[in-house]
């Protein structure tokens, strides 16, 4: 199915608050051509980190995994895929935080002569809800469009997938799934929205970051689509 949703210019202001919980890059690549120096230089590039040789051969086995101290930040690596998310609270904008990220990924794949077989980013919402007001709550987040086009059946999880695949450029093509419901962890209740686009189309490295913003432009159009103005009202005057 199309994607049911027009393309929305970002805010040129910050939102003053957001509903996100976690945003993750996801790149597989042909990790058969790479070795221990090129990925060495890679992963120091970024991290500042010294991977052993003895390190990169487990990664058959089990992946690298990184995380910051403060836990908001978090990479995973194995030969032919690399994983970055960052949490909602610390993040500002999608060149802001993945970026430079990107552009070193870029330059690994070069050196390695690898493509991309796959992008994905995925950004997750999360709205804490009174489980008594729980119809008022999914009426005031989720829009009627939403609601209409992926009806919700007694609250729980729903998905559907749309694909886009109708553009000039082939790497423009892409395909979306948005699910979203309601889940409860102990007393709590959350709602959530959890959207996630992927690319259709083998992607060069010289094409990576085009291919990423335009992926994670379709995510913010997909959340105007599926939230409602108040909440898209409510992230630009912030908390009362």
């Amino acid at each position: 199915m199309p994607y049911p949703f027009k393309h929305i210019d970002h805010d040129t202001k910050k939102f003053k608050v957001t509903f996100l919980s976690m945003v993750t890059l996801q790149v597989y690549f042909d990790g058969a051509k790479g070795n221990y120096d090129m990925f060495r230089n890679f992963i120091y590039s970024y991290t500042g980190l010294q991977l052993s040789k003895e390190r990169y051969e487990m990664m058959e086995m089990s992946s690298l995994r990184l995380k910051a101290s403060d836990g908001a930040l978090t990479m995973k690596f194995a030969k032919g895929f690399v994983e970055f998310s960052v949490n909602g609270n610390i993040y500002t904008s999608f060149e802001y935080n993945f970026g430079s990220f990107i552009n070193e990924l870029k330059k690994y794949l070069n050196d390695i002569n690898a493509n991309a077989d796959s992008i994905s980013i995925e950004k997750i919402n999360l709205w804490s809800v009174d489980k008594d007001s729980i119809y008022q709550a999914i009426n005031a987040i989720f829009s009627r469009n939403l609601q209409e086009m992926i009806p919700l059946s007694d609250h729980s999880l729903i998905a559907k997938e749309f694909i886009d695949n109708d553009n000039v450029r082939d790497i423009d093509n892409s395909k979306l799934l948005i699910k979203y419901g309601s889940f409860s962890e102990g007393e709590n209740l959350n709602l959530i929205l959890d959207t996630v686009c992927s690319s259709c189309q083998l992607v060069i490295p010289s094409n990576l970051h085009h291919v990423a913003t335009n992926l994670n432009q379709r995510l913010y159009d997909a959340y105007n689509w599926c939230v409602t103005d108040s909440v898209m009202e409510a992230m630009r005057k912030g908390p009362l």
